[in-house]
This record gives C-alpha cells, sequence and structure tokens, in this order.
C-alpha cells in the first residue's frame, strides 16, 4: 500500500493512493465497494502441441506422454478396457479376447497426447512391466513409428531418429490369449536422453506459443461466477511462448523465445522442448526454448476496464502463473489532525501518535 499526505490547516492529512497485492497464483482481498482494478496483471506460458491438446505448460517441467484419466475403453479388440492412472497403463480384459494390439491409432490422441515428434533422436523404454496374461513380455513391446511414410519398430531400451515423426501405436509383437480380469500394466517413456528409470518429466514435449489469456475475479473462486476479462494480441504481437500482460493498461511483456537454440545465453529459468530445467545446466541444441528471466519485449495492445465485487474477491489467470492486482480509488482512510513541527533550514515535519486502523502509512509533505 503507498500513501501521501496533504497540508490542511495545520494538520497532516494521510490517505492511501492505492492497493497492491501480489502472488504466484492467486490473490483474494475485500473491497467495500465496487472499484476499478488500476492493474491486473497476469503471467502466461506456452501451450503444449498435442494434436489439440492445449494445455499450459506445467512449470517447465515436461509432461508424460500419458493423460491421466484421459482413455478409457478403447484398447484394440472386443471386450477389454484400456485405463490410465498416474501415468500407469493397464490393459484389462472383461472377457474373452485374443489379439495383439495394445494401443492403436485410433485411440492414440486420447492416451498419447503428444502423436508428432520433432526431428531429432529418441530413446524408449519401458517401466514397471506386469502382466497376468500368459505370454506377456516387456522385451516384446514395440513403439511404431511412422517417419516419412515408413513404419519403424522400437525395441524398449533401443533409440531412434526421425526427420518428421509421428506415433502409429504401443503393441505386443505376439498374439496374447486374455481371459476375463487378467490384466497388463507398465508404464513408457520417449526421452531426448536414455533413462534408466522411470521419469516422467523426460518426455519430448513441442510448445507453441500464446495469442490471449483470461483473468478471473471471483467471489467464490469458481469460473462459473467470475468476471472473465480477455487480452488477445494476435493481431497485434502475434504468438509469444511466455510473459505477462496487464489487461487494465494493455501492457504485454514478452519473454525471450528461441525457435532452434544454439547456445544463447540464458538467465533462466527457462522451457525447454527437449528437456528439464536445472540451474546450471543448459537446453539441448535445436529445442524451442523459452528464457523466463530473460529480458522482456513490452508491447502495447488494447487495454480494457476490470472492476472489484463488493465483499470478497479472489483473482487469477489461466495459467495459474502470477498475479499482480492494484486497487485504484480505495476509500479514503483520514488520520486524526496533528500539530506539525518544522525542522529548522530543512522541509522535514514530525508528528507523533499518527495511525489508522494499524494501515501502515507513509507520510510525505513537500513545502
Amino acid at each position: 500500500m503507498s500513501s501521501t499526505g496533504t497540508k490542511e490547516n495545520g494538520a497532516i492529512i494521510v490517505y492511501p493512493l492505492e492497493d497492491e497485492y501480489s502472488d504466484d497464483s492467486l490473490v483474494s482481498f475485500v473491497e467495500s465497494s465496487r472499484k476499478e482494478l488500476n492493474k491486473l496483471e497476469v503471467g502466461f506460458r506456452p501451450t503444449q502441441s498435442f494434436n489439440g491438446y492445449g494445455h499450459p505448460w506445467p512449470g517447465g517441467e515436461g509432461v508424460n506422454l500419458f493423460g491421466v484419466n484421459d482413455a478409457t475403453n478403447i484398447a484394440s479388440g472386443s471386450n477389454r478396457i484400456l485405463s490410465v492412472s498416474n501415468e500407469l497403463l493397464t490393459v484389462v480384459a472383461s472377457g474373452a479376447v485374443s489379439s495383439t494390439a495394445i494401443i492403436t491409432s485410433a485411440g492414440m490422441s486420447s492416451v498419447i497426447r503428444n502423436a508428432s515428434l520433432p526431428a531429432g533422436t529418441y530413446y524408449f523404454n519401458i517401466f514397471n512391466f506386469s502382466a497376468t496374461v500368459s505370454g506377456a513380455s516387456s522385451s516384446k513391446i514395440r513403439l511404431n513409428i511412422n517417419n516419412n511414410g515408413t513404419t519403424i519398430a522400437v525395441a524398449p531400451g533401443s533409440s531412434f531418429t526421425v526427420t518428421n515423426g509421428s506415433i502409429a501405436s504401443v503393441a505386443h509383437t505376439s498374439s496374447l490369449n486374455w481371459s476375463k480380469n487378467q490384466s497388463m500394466s507398465f508404464r513408457f517413456c520417449i526421452s531426448a536422453t536414455n533413462v534408466s528409470e522411470w521419469t516422467p518429466y523426460e518426455n519430448v514435449c513441442p510448445i507453441s506459443g500464446k495469442t490471449s489469456t483470461n483473468a478471473y475475479v471471483s467471489q467464490t473462486q469458481n469460473v462459473s461466477d467470475a468476471n472473465v476479462y480477455s487480452a488477445d494480441w494476435s493481431a497485434q504481437v502475434g504468438a509469444v511462448y511466455a510473459g505477462k500482460v496487464d489487461i487494465s493498461s494493455g501492457k504485454l511483456k514478452a519473454c525471450p523465445y528461441y525457435s532452434s537454440y544454439n547456445g544463447e545465453t540464458l538467465v533462466g529459468p527457462w522451457i525447454s522442448s527437449m528437456d528439464v530445467y536445472s540451474s546450471g545446466n543448459t537446453p539441448t541444441i535445436g529445442a524451442q526454448v523459452v528464457d523466463i528471466g530473460g529480458s522482456e519485449t513490452v508491447y502495447q495492445i488494447d487495454k480494457k476496464d476490470a472492476l472489484t465485487f463488493i465483499g470478497q474477491n479472489y483473482v487469477w489467470g489461466s495459467d495459474g502463473v502470477s498475479v499482480d492486482v492494484a486497487v485504484s480509488n480505495p476509500i479514503i482512510q483520514r488520520a486524526t489532525p496533528q500539530p506539525l513541527t518544522l525542522a529548522s533550514g530543512n522541509n522535514t515535519i514530525s508528528a507523533t501518535n499518527l495511525s489508522v486502523s494499524s494501515v501502515p502509512l507513509k507520510l510525505e509533505y513537500n513545502n
């Protein structure tokens, strides 16, 4: 909170000019009347390029290729159920069936969010394999990749190189005779480095920039009853991969983005399409990289008016990254007039016993 003071009839009148609230993801405050938000700034991050799956990037940690709770009833063959829980793929037979495929291309977009792979070399590994189906083996599972029209069958522990690749299926190489309640479970990882244990945040994840984002002002923290304030910079700026936007002023701050990283100096933390961020490390050459801590480029876009509610207010952004709010024109809280003492030779004013409802105040006086 900032404040100022004025001299009126031998007394100092002190009142706040602006209330400021800031937090990593959510701010809350109470207002006695509807007021204009002088600042409504929210942070945003790139989206994941997953065939229409456009959720925010989770803090630069990467993402699994499995979609938790995204897939049911799409295993190849009848009377089988495919489910994903905590990135553990499980195929369960509800009746007697026989089939080779575990996941087919028909269900690929639902189970594996990242169906496309940028050019590069990758590793395929299977972890936590468990099966009650006779003949099932982790060594017989194959990752089938389409690369420029050619299918590549990759065994666990092997690497593969693509110039324009996409994931076609994950399959068992021999037919399995399933009985009711039999199952097969495993985790798999496609990574830029060869990993020896389940590493959920090593998967490759191409990223896309954003052209808009939302801020929510609500009395209950529910989107359904929130006032939604949108910022759109598609026409004025184009795609921005990460940054902050103040919807009230129209100030857009864009973090540095490298479409193909080539050893540039980064401040960090950074987001990479091929790496997990770690302080002191650098991204893989050729990766898409956003330097979150780098020097921002500022743009001016259209601004919008935003108001608080009377009573409780909660403010957050679409990406849940950062929120910075300032409320203008608050109710003036006046201090009890105090005697003034003007020190000899300067303009310093001293006053005693000055307080306003325990609110910290800064006292200023210009002669």
